[in-house]
């Protein structure tokens, strides 16, 4: 059902793109997905502020570690961060991570696979819409960043042409993307007591029973969390549904042949110069793809992340 508003969508990109086009003929695609079942962590062992290269990072979001052991039944809730906020309204998302195979995380919004659009099980969850609302957003925001009205567009094929010139090339080119997590920076801070601490103080997430501050949970802070956008040969090659991508990919070359395969290998590489870097931004630092990274939040945050050792709980 979800995969109905990209017909008036492809549309648009083809009239939009159509524009900038005269000679030649392109058929375009901008479809891909989201993929979050493989994640990669740097733990970070913190640094003496006092020491030279020393780089004091203020946590996306802090989670007491006691809340990610499944066992003790606490409600996952952020201690602090500059994404607190936002990740607490997504909260859920940590079980919904937790709960599933990682092998179930992905959308794969595509006129041509509505058969696997989304796995069954997730798509009865928040994290799943959250999943599509921001594929299908991916496609607007490329379709933005494409259009010759627009700086990147612009550039994107004013050098295209310039490079195809006068010869009577047929471009042809499939512009599909995904997004994948980044490399995700955590820290472990061990539980802290002070002299004047009882036996239970800090447990509750703030150090409440001692008045100097001084008890404090041990705690998992998400330093970093990026998002990551990928050309859709590239996750074809790396990403755990290359399959998807690569069915999809020889559906866009049936419809591509006889075009000029020198003309899609400069169109790639000027995708990947040109619209790539602004297209990963937007998804980074939108506020319309705000609700996907709060939910990868809790995907990194120990929701079917890596298994972590709770050290001070």
């Amino acid at each position: 059902m979800r995969s109905t508003p990209l017909l008036p969508l492809v549309l648009l990109l083809l009239l939009n793109l159509g524009r900038a086009i005269s000679n030649h003929a392109v058929v375009p695609s901008s479809l891909g997905g989201i993929d979050m079942s493989e994640l990669e962590v740097e733990m970070s062992a913190g640094c003496d502020p006092s020491v030279a290269g020393c780089e004091v990072v203020e946590p996306l979001v802090s989670i007491e570690l006691r809340a990610l052991d499944p066992t003790t039944h606490l409600p996952p809730r952020p201690m602090g961060g500059t994404k607190a906020t936002e990740a607490d309204a997504l909260a859920d998302s940590f079980h919904v991570w937790l709960a599933l195979p990682q092998d179930s995380f992905w959308v794969n919004l595509a006129p041509t696979e509505s058969h696997r659009v989304i796995d069954l099980e997730l798509g009865r969850t928040e994290v799943g819409k959250v999943m599509l609302d921001a594929d299908l957003a991916l496609k607007r925001t490329a379709a933005t960043l494409l259009h010759p009205d627009h700086v990147v567009g612009a550039a994107f094929w004013d050098e295209l042409y310039r490079w195809v010139g006068a010869r009577p090339a047929r471009l042809c080119h499939s512009f599909r993307q995904w997004i994948v997590p980044g490399v995700a920076t955590m820290q472990i801070t061990p539980r802290q007591s002070g002299a004047g601490c009882g036996e239970g103080d800090g447990e509750d997430g703030g150090g409440a029973g001692c008045g100097d501050g001084s008890c404090r949970p041990g705690a998992l802070h998400v330093l970093r969390a990026p998002l990551k956008v990928m050309q859709e040969a590239s996750y074809a090659s790396d990403g755990a549904f290359g399959f998807l991508a690569a069915d999809a990919s020889g559906a866009a070359k049936a419809m591509c042949a006889g075009a000029d395969e020198n003309a899609r290998v400069k169109a790639d590489e000027l995708f990947e110069r040109l619209v790539l870097p602004a297209l990963q931004a937007e998804v980074n630092e939108s506020p319309e793809y705000e609700r996907l990274r709060s939910a990868y939040l809790w995907r990194g945050g120990g929701g079917g992340g890596p298994r972590l050792d709770l050290p001070g709980r």
